[in-house]
């Protein structure tokens, strides 16, 4: 369904005379096109037409019991005759039924049209929710490397939220505005002057709020920055609270925290005044506009009986639905800025995205070489390069280590290698295909990469395990465990399979995260297994097992080694020395090390192996 392309009478477009953060909401709207809009609108209309029903019905009412009709000077057009006319042949326990039909008729209509909109609201919440998320893990790695995990969190959880609010304020601006419309219909039938009196006067009443309503603008705006500095200020508490809590520095943290958290409570209380301002306002200048226009009514025009107790309750309706316009919108004012914060993300994530993956098409597995031709690689934003002309051949079936100082280069060169990102110059080939374009997700689907920081779902093992091979057997599983050296260990768990591991792996060891993340690489069966400095935080012992593992897995399938500890790479059939961004010498253990006044030789001289 798509919404009506609406124009101004003239012609123009109304996107010429919409302010631009309601039209890109708007817009947001329309992309979503949920049909319960169509039905949320005939609920608004059904109650609107129901309560300009129940308002003119009362004059008739109020004359059937007695109070007299005094008769409007210059409300001709004969529709409200003929409303009296026909309401004379009724008797009052009719016209009471067909009141009370009204309002019954009001309350199913409410009913319905609270229903329909709460139903819009979780849809449009989940609509701007999954389509933040898709612009996300469609972005290249380059965009992930320079995110910063607090503005994520808080776009999903608090600004999404805030955002989807806006279509629960712009269906009550619609009901709003289409029941005042009926309203004024209705006055304008019983008191032409009158309706266009009290209309002006409310006019000008909105134009005196508007300062107030703009203080609230731009509060809701600098409001936004803060929840950004209020996340990532608790974001950066809970990853340094260990390090506080060491150097006794909780104090000052906590006092960073509280001045952000004062900021913004204050920034709340001032939105408060000035919308409780602009309400108090609001209501002395209605009030002082009753007085007004009664006095117009009885003075002026000689209005009394049924018309003037009708025209005082379609007044005071009137007054409180652009009351409602005006909180409107000023709920409007705070979901804007949330609203852009969420969409400057998805545009900046959508503007990195990768080349759509084709699922059909089959993973583009290593049968021959793996080789990076002159590469160089520059990291967004850094005025120097991580990687500078590198050549390096990876044979299938081989494995090869990477080995050099912290930041020589070899975690970038393993990203280039999986994939994650594309090199600045230079070619990457798997066998005789170009990693790029398409290839780039075919070729992911046939690694497997355990990182040094190993990351597990707080489940079960069983569930972390079929994380990334949902359809693996109970056989395979015990395999892949087997492989890894962590058979014993999950044997020997209470729970065995069914054990939850933690936040993060918690309740397992260093060492027996890192051997159930290898038997979850290894269960995808890949073509190529990365693994990244996956013994350098270990003990002895866990080393050990890890290593075991690994030379058990030579020869099965292509290894690539980030070593941290050279004792894990004796074996490698070719090791590769990177030094600043360059390949500096290759070979096997045994030819670099012969080569005694080299990086490798003194390397080794220097590590304990």
């Amino acid at each position: 369904m798509r919404l009506p392309r609406s124009r101004t009478p003239s012609g123009m477009k109304l996107s010429h005379v919409i302010p631009t953060d309601w039209r890109a909401y708007l817009g947001a709207v329309r992309e979503h096109a949920d049909r319960r809009i169509i039905f949320s609108f005939i609920a608004i209309l059904t109650l609107g037409l129901m309560e300009g029903g129940g308002l003119i019905i009362m004059l008739p009412m109020l004359q059937a019991v007695g109070i007299e009709s005094s008769g409007i000077p210059g409300s001709t057009s004969g529709i409200m005759g003929k409303i009296m006319a026909y309401g004379s042949m009724v008797s009052f326990h009719g016209l009471l039924g067909i009141f009370l039909c009204l309002i019954i008729g009001q309350t199913i209509a409410r009913t319905v049209l609270t229903r329909v909109q709460t139903r819009l609201q979780v849809n449009f919440t989940h609509f701007l929710r999954d389509r933040l998320h898709r612009a996300l893990t469609g972005a290249d790695w380059s965009v992930f490397l320079q995110l910063r995990a607090s503005d994520v969190v808080r776009a999903f959880t608090g600004e999404v939220n805030i955002a989807a609010r806006g279509l629960a304020n712009l269906t009550s601006l619609a009901s709003t505005i289409i029941t005042a419309m009926v309203q004024i219909t209705a006055a304008f039938i019983i008191a032409p002057a009158i309706t266009i009196a009290a209309i002006s006067v409310g006019g000008l009443i909105v134009l005196m709020v508007r300062p107030l309503a703009r203080r609230v603008r731009e509060e809701s705006n600098a409001g936004q920055t803060d929840r950004g500095a209020l996340a990532a200020n608790i974001s950066d508490h809970i990853g340094g609270l260990k390090l506080a809590k060491s150097h006794a520095a909780e104090d000052r943290r906590a006092q960073a925290f509280e001045d952000i958290s004062h900021i913004i409570g204050e920034r709340q209380v001032r939105v408060s005044i000035f919308q409780t301002h602009s309400q108090a306002g609001f209501r002395l200048a209605s009030s002082f506009a009753l007085c007004l226009v009664l006095w117009y009514a009885v003075d002026l025009k000689g209005i009394q009986g049924a018309e003037l107790a009708v025209i005082a309750v379609i007044f005071m309706r009137l007054v409180s639905r652009m009351m409602a316009l005006q909180s409107t919108t000023q709920r409007m004012a705070y979901v804007f800025p949330a609203y852009q914060a969420t969409e400057e993300l998805r545009e900046k994530w959508l503007a990195a995205a990768e080349v759509p993956a084709d699922l059909t098409a089959p993973a583009l597995t290593l049968q021959h070489q793996l080789r990076l031709t002159e590469v160089t690689y520059r990291y967004p934003k850094s005025d120097r390069a991580a990687l500078i002309n590198v050549s390096l051949v990876m044979t299938a079936g081989k494995t090869t280590a990477l080995c050099g100082h912290s930041g020589a280069g070899k975690s970038t060169l393993a990203d280039l290698v999986l994939g994650l990102i594309p090199p600045t110059t230079g070619l990457v080939t798997v066998d005789h295909t170009s990693l790029d374009g398409s290839a780039i997700r075919a070729w992911r689907r046939s690694v497997a990469y355990v990182p040094q920081d190993v990351f597990l779902l707080n489940d079960t093992i069983r569930e972390n395990l079929l994380w990334l091979s949902p359809k693996a057997s109970e056989a395979q599983l015990w395999s892949a465990l087997e492989n890894a050296a962590a058979d014993d260990l999950v044997r020997r768990l209470p729970q065995g399979l069914e054990t939850i591991v933690g936040e993060r792996g918690v309740r397992l060891s260093g060492g027996e995260r890192q051997r159930i993340a290898l038997a979850r690489a290894l269960l995808r069966q890949p073509s190529l297994l990365v693994l990244d400095e996956a013994t350098s935080a270990l003990d002895n012992t866990n080393e050990q097992l890890i290593k075991d593992a690994i030379d058990r897995l030579h020869g099965t399938m292509t290894i690539l080694i980030i070593a941290h500890r050279l004792s894990t790479i004796r074996h490698a059939d070719q090791i590769a020395v990177v030094n600043d961004g360059q390949i500096v010498q290759s070979g096997t253990w045994a030819e670099l090390a012969a080569k005694e006044n080299d990086a490798f030789a003194r390397m080794i001289s220097n590590a304990a192996i």
